[in-house]
């Protein structure tokens, strides 16, 4: 029990760090800006899901990743509600860009499915210590930059761009469940095929 209550904790923190990203973005519309979300959250090891999904170990993996969904979604709701109503300015932002992307039909799944596999990228480099800290956040900063600017879905921050905007309905919930959804594909398969392509490397060298 207090392992899961340790694990949602930090999920609701890793919503809370995604959404100070977005706040800076809303507020600047650079995309550059979003990335010191991200960062807080490896550089304090905070459970997020997009980042924790390529690494779902099987079946029994699943329940502690919708805890770690739900703590994220948790964290970056309130975020929301309360910057919606802290700083009135952002829900114009945050309005322009959620009827954007209600207008999405199968975009969503491209667009999702990439936004992982940027964050796989940017996640898996910034924990190989083999690399310099320096490179590994560069290739952090960069991944995470280019999924905004291209205006890949991310389904955390999309959860606290809703709640900033005040959208609650069935059509704002059919469209996180979907992002929700291939981001994890997207996380999943590009995990699998990057390792998949080492280990059959290594097997080619060994022989």
């Amino acid at each position: 029990m207090k392992d899961k209550l340790e694990i949602f904790i930090s999920s609701i923190w890793a919503g809370v760090a995604i959404s100070i990203g977005a706040i800076a973005y809303l507020c600047t519309k650079q995309a550059l800006l979003f990335p010191i979300g991200l960062l807080i959250v490896c550089a304090y090891h905070l459970n997020l899901f997009t980042g924790k999904a390529p690494y779902i170990a099987g079946i029994s993996g699943i329940p502690k990743l919708i805890l770690i969904l739900f703590g994220n979604i948790v964290g970056a709701t309130l975020m929301g509600i309360v910057f919606g109503y802290a700083k009135p300015t952002l829900i114009v932002s945050a309005m322009e860009i959620c009827r954007s992307k209600l207008t999405e039909g199968w975009e969503i799944i491209p667009l999702a499915i990439m936004c992982n596999v940027l964050l796989f990228i940017a996640v898996d480099t910034f924990k190989n210590e083999n690399v310099s800290h320096i490179f590994r956040t560069i290739i952090l900063w960069m991944a995470t930059s280019i999924f905004v600017f291209c205006g890949f879905e991310h389904c955390i921050a999309n959860v606290f761009y809703f709640s900033v905007a005040g959208l609650f309905n069935l059509n704002v919930l059919r469209y996180l469940l979907l992002n929700i959804l291939f981001n994890a594909i997207g996380g999943i398969l590009i995990y699998q095929s990057f390792y998949y392509i080492i280990d059959t490397m290594v097997e080619k060298n060994e022989n």
